[in-house]
């Protein structure tokens, strides 16, 4: 050893550390290192340390007295209470960093900026900032409804109802609209579609005027979208099946 004569060994029989920062008891007058110098860490008299008088530090700060445990650190203590309770000018300010509380119930972290999760648009601290982590029940919620095709037929019948009011004439509008409902009912989907698109043809036809250009007409470009509308939802019924 080049230095022998630096530190010295922890009088614990257990450990006999030589520590070049040891510790004196102040009760027993002996020397342990950083792991032992805990009262009830090397048993030291229980009758002097019942008896001792313990001095409850103020904080430096709020100059405020900070009461610990015996089997405490002050300093340990005293760093908790300026990251919390302190109410001194320093310490607020501080604290007004940290503002991003983790929204997981019974976790306190704070983080200097917030983590967002993309599905619930919470904010979490680094450990929980992951959907696994924070049991996201947003994930949970919309998986049904991707693959409920119920919501897809209800919109296909909107879009196929609104294209029949569409094709009615001005002058027999309110007989056709009682008989559409009724009559798109008891056709399947694809009788419906053939029916629709054979209605868009024939009112495209019998019309005077005609676009000078070659673009579809807005009748046209409906049917065609309530094609592929039906078109998607054959397709996702037979993937669900």
């Amino acid at each position: 050893m080049e230095l022998p004569h630096l530190g010295e060994h922890c009088q614990e029989p257990t450990c006999n550390l030589l520590d070049f920062l040891p510790f004196r008891c102040d009760s027993c007058k002996k020397i342990y290192c950083k792991d032992h110098f805990n009262y009830n860490k090397h048993n030291c008299q229980q009758s002097s340390f019942k008896s001792k008088d313990f001095q409850i530090p103020l904080c430096p700060l709020c100059n405020q007295p900070v009461p610990y445990k015996r089997n405490e650190l002050p300093d340990i203590t005293m760093s908790a209470h300026i990251d919390r309770d302190c109410k001194s000018d320093p310490a607020e300010e501080r604290r007004k960093v940290f503002t991003n509380k983790c929204s997981l119930k019974g976790c306190k972290q704070k983080e200097l900026i917030p983590f967002n999760c993309t599905k619930c648009r919470k904010n979490y601290c680094i450990r929980h900032r992951h959907e696994s982590d924070h049991s996201c029940d947003t994930i949970i919620r919309q998986a049904p409804s991707s693959s409920n095709p119920r919501s897809s037929q209800n919109d296909l019948n909107a879009k196929r109802l609104m294209f029949f009011q569409r094709q009615q004439p001005p002058e027999k509008k309110t007989q056709q609209t009682t008989k559409v409902p009724v009559q798109s009912t008891t056709m399947s989907d694809s009788e419906a579609l053939e029916y629709a698109i054979q209605l868009s043809l024939k009112e495209s036809s019998n019309r005077k005027s005609k676009p000078e250009n070659n673009e579809l007409t807005e009748d046209e470009q409906l049917a065609l979208a309530l094609a592929e509308s039906e078109r998607e939802y054959n397709n996702q019924r037979n993937t669900n099946d």
